[in-house]
C-alpha cells in the first residue's frame, strides 16, 4: 500500500471513530435532554431554578460539555433562561415552544391529555380547512398525485387491518395540504402544525372497520373537492373531520368553540 492510499485509510478510520463518537454523544445529549425536561415539568427544581453547571454534571454524571449543549438546547426552546453570571431560570410553561415536536410530546407524556388535545383541536380548526380550500385553488398535479400516493396508504391500511399504515397515511395526506396550498406561509407552518396534529391523529385512529371506512370515504370525498377546484366544499369536508375527531376523543364534553366552527 502506497504512503497516499495509507493516509487516505487512516483518514476513512479517523472519521468513522469521530462519527462513531459523535453519535454516541448526540445520544447521550439526547437522553439528559429528556431527563432534565421531565425534571422541570415535574417540579423537581425548587423557586423555578436549575443547579449550576457543576451540580447538574456531578447528579448526572456527564460532561460539562454535555450539560452545556442541552442547557443550550433548553433555551432555543423557550424552557429556560441562562442568565449571564447567574442561575438558570426555568420560564412559565407558556412560554415554551409549544409547536416544537418534542416539547409537545413531553408536555403530551406529563399534562392532562385532553386539556392538550383541546389546544391541538383549535389550531387544527383554526388553520387546516382554509389550508384546504386554497389546496383546491392552487394545488397540481404533482400534489395531487402525492395525496392520492397518502390516500392509497389509508386504503390499504384499512383493507390489511393495519392501523400504523393507516396512519401513516393520514398524516401524510394532511401534510400534504399545507404543502399544496401553495402559500409560503403555510409551507412555513405545515411542519409545526403536523407536529400537533400528529397527536390528534393518534388519538382518533378508528377503533372499528366502520369508522375507518367512513374516514376514508371522507378524505377520498376531500380530495375529490381539490381536485374539481372546488375550494368551500375542500374546507367544509375538512371542516367535517375534525368536527367528528373531536366528537370522537371528547364525546359528551366536547370543547365550547366548537361552536365557533360550525
Amino acid at each position: 500500500m502506497g504512503i497516499s492510499s495509507l493516509h487516505s485509510w487512516n483518514l476513512k478510520i479517523k472519521t468513522a471513530l469521530n462519527l462513531e463518537i459523535d453519535m454516541k454523544d448526540l445520544g447521550i445529549c439526547a437522553s439528559i435532554f429528556d431527563a432534565l425536561l421531565s425534571n422541570i415539568i415535574n417540579n423537581v427544581y425548587p423557586d423555578n431554578i436549575l443547579p449550576g453547571e457543576n451540580d447538574l454534571c456531578s447528579i448526572l454524571n456527564v460532561s460539562r460539555t454535555t450539560i452545556r449543549a442541552v442547557l443550550e438546547k433548553l433555551q432555543a426552546k423557550g424552557v429556560i433562561t441562562k442568565l449571564p453570571k447567574k442561575k438558570t431560570e426555568i420560564n412559565p410553561i407558556r412560554n415554551w415552544n409549544w409547536l416544537d415536536h418534542e416539547i409537545l410530546n413531553a408536555l403530551y407524556d406529563h399534562l392532562d391529555h385532553k386539556e392538550l388535545l383541546s389546544h391541538v383541536f383549535y389550531l387544527r380548526f383554526t388553520f387546516e380547512p382554509r389550508a384546504c380550500a386554497l389546496s383546491a385553488l392552487n394545488s397540481t398535479i404533482e400534489d395531487l398525485n402525492k395525496m392520492a400516493t397518502a390516500f392509497a396508504k389509508m386504503q390499504q391500511g384499512l383493507m390489511q387491518g393495519d392501523r400504523a399504515l393507516f396512519k401513516q397515511g393520514d398524516i401524510e395526506l394532511h401534510s400534504s395540504l399545507f404543502i399544496s396550498s401553495h402559500n409560503p406561509f403555510f409551507a412555513s407552518l405545515s411542519e409545526l402544525i403536523i407536529n400537533t396534529s400528529v397527536i390528534s391523529i393518534e388519538n382518533t385512529i378508528e377503533s372499528s372497520q366502520e369508522d375507518m371506512q367512513t374516514a376514508l370515504a371522507l378524505h377520498g370525498k376531500l380530495i375529490d373537492a381539490i381536485r374539481i377546484k372546488d375550494p368551500l366544499e375542500a374546507q367544509k369536508i375538512m371542516n367535517k373531520l375534525l368536527q367528528d375527531s373531536i366528537a370522537q376523543i371528547f364525546t359528551n364534553n366536547i370543547p365550547e368553540y366548537i361552536a365557533i366552527f360550525k
